[in-house]
């Protein structure tokens, strides 16, 4: 015992990352699992199998489970035979190579659709009655395994910690789906006496005995978010770490990310558009992948507040704003107008394309301030053009000869015959300019120059302007400004 102990990982030596006042749970819980003579604890694929296997509906055999698993992210994946289904379940077989290639090719932008395979395919498979039972036994199992940290991403369909499965698991079919993923990339099925100790959870669960643990709740009593906890239920040491944890999370991403702590906000729009999206700027992808409790931290740190957007498709409804602002101001033509609709969400699929601002000036329309007259060769930036029309077009000197700015632009930047990521790219910038010039529809006004993120010329790629204009167009029409840090420098001077 001795001798396994010193070389084990988890032995007393190497505890010290989950503080003092644990030690005592943990070294219990590793003497039991050396005792037993293996990590029985270890949530793998088998465990899973297991469990929807123990409450599926009359006729479904193992073999019929464990093919549409790996079907859900190829079918084209073969279809697995008893003998082997029945290994793969006990925890006595990893899953064919094969099936691990195919998995090297899914990309997070098909996790929605493995998502819904799972909803439509798998849980049919499991009876009605039970399928509460199936939830409740995978996220305890997670829950009481000691070797998976609690802020490790365990549901990766959602994106959740383990601390957060609880109460953000509320969808059986991503669930399981999310899970699915997580053990096939990160543990060894073999050498787990995976089958009996679904067994043993599952009776647990049906029984009544145990209990899944709020872990969030209590995360979110710690950080403030409202949710009314009674911390009696919890050790006082387990609320401190879990505030330590979360603050240690939000000032290691606030370090690393130093230079482009404007993009913050930008990372609140990503993360409530497109969570589970690769993005080509890892900050991106770094805040997506936190939990609810160290985002609102990060948020917090730096005077930025959450936004009240509620589904991933809200700012559709801002584009519709915008283009009745376009007729009401006049800023084109109407048969300009559809462009906008059609091709600016394309802009993401451009993603790393390289963004130069200074590739988009124009002279000025036909104004000749005593300003421009004095530089001949001074070019507009696309919110320049629109700033110029809108202040001239209703004087007299200039109500006739002043050109709409999307026409003028259409025509001296060539966006008939230009490639389609440019003009996704002027689109997006005429958005911004656009917003940029107009009085704000929101019942709170913003000051022209207050608005959260990165300036224009900050952005580097076109996915980074993409969700520039997002914030744009949500700071616009709800008069809601994330940044709240340039709102107290404004109100002090």
């Amino acid at each position: 015992m001795i001798g396994r102990c010193a070389s084990d990982k988890n032995s007393i030596a190497g505890i010290n990352d989950f503080g003092h006042g644990r030690e005592l749970q943990i070294t219990c819980k590793f003497v039991a699992r050396t005792c037993y003579g293996g990590i029985i604890n270890m949530f793998c694929l088998g465990s899973i199998i297991s469990i929807v296997y123990e409450c599926r509906t009359t006729g479904i055999t193992q073999a019929k489970i464990v093919t549409e698993f790996f079907r859900s992210f190829d079918v084209n994946n073969e279809e697995i035979g008893d003998e082997d289904a029945s290994k793969i379940a006990s925890g006595r077989r990893n899953p064919p190579a094969y099936v691990m290639e195919s998995l090297k090719t899914l990309k997070p932008d098909s996790y929605a659709s493995m998502a819904t395979y799972f909803t439509n395919n798998i849980i049919g498979l499991i009876k009605e009655n039970e399928r509460d039972i199936v939830r409740d036994t995978i996220i305890m199992m997670i829950q009481e395994d000691p070797d998976i940290r609690d802020n490790t991403i365990v549901e990766v369909i959602s994106g959740i910690s383990k601390y957060d499965l609880e109460a953000r698991a509320d969808d059986l079919g991503s669930l399981i789906a999310g899970v699915f993923l997580y053990v096939l990339r990160n543990t060894q099925n073999t050498g787990r006496n995976a089958k009996e100790k679904a067994k043993d959870y599952l009776n647990k669960v049906r029984n009544g005995i145990g209990t899944v643990k709020k872990s969030t709740a209590v995360m979110q009593s710690v950080s403030a978010i409202g949710v009314n906890v009674e911390k009696s239920e919890y050790p006082s040491r387990e609320l401190e770490l879990m505030e330590e944890r979360i603050l240690q999370e939000a000032t290691a991403f606030c370090i690393k990310h130093d230079k482009k702590r404007d993009f913050i906000p930008l990372c609140h729009i990503v993360s409530v558009t497109n969570p589970t999206k690769q993005h080509s700027r890892e900050m991106f992808n770094e805040y997506c992948t936190c939990t609810a409790s160290t985002k609102k931290k990060i948020l917090e740190m730096n005077d930025v507040k959450e936004s009240k957007i509620t589904n991933k498709d809200w700012w559709w409804k801002y584009l519709k704003d915008f283009e009745q602002d376009y007729r009401k101001y006049v800023l084109g033509a109407d048969r300009l107008l559809y462009s906008f609709g059609q091709y600016f969400h394309r802009l993401l699929g451009y993603k790393d394309y390289p963004i130069d601002i200074n590739r988009y000036r124009v002279f000025p329309i036909k104004v000749q301030t005593p300003f421009l007259q004095g530089l001949p060769n001074y070019k507009h930036d696309i919110h320049g053009v629109i700033d110029e029309y809108i202040f001239y077009k209703d004087t007299p000197d200039y109500k006739k000869i002043l050109e709409p700015p999307m026409d003028y632009l259409w025509r001296n930047l060539n966006l008939g015959g230009c490639k389609e990521c440019e003009l996704c790219i002027v689109l997006a910038l005429f958005i911004i300019g656009t917003c940029r010039c107009i009085p704000n529809t929101g019942q709170e006004q913003i000051e022209p120059y207050a608005y959260s993120g990165p300036g224009v010329s900050d952005v580097e790629t076109a996915e980074d302007l993409f969700y520039l204009t997002l914030l744009y167009l949500y700071e616009t029409y709800t008069g809601d400004k994330l940044d709240i840090h340039e709102l107290k420098e404004l109100e002090n001077d």
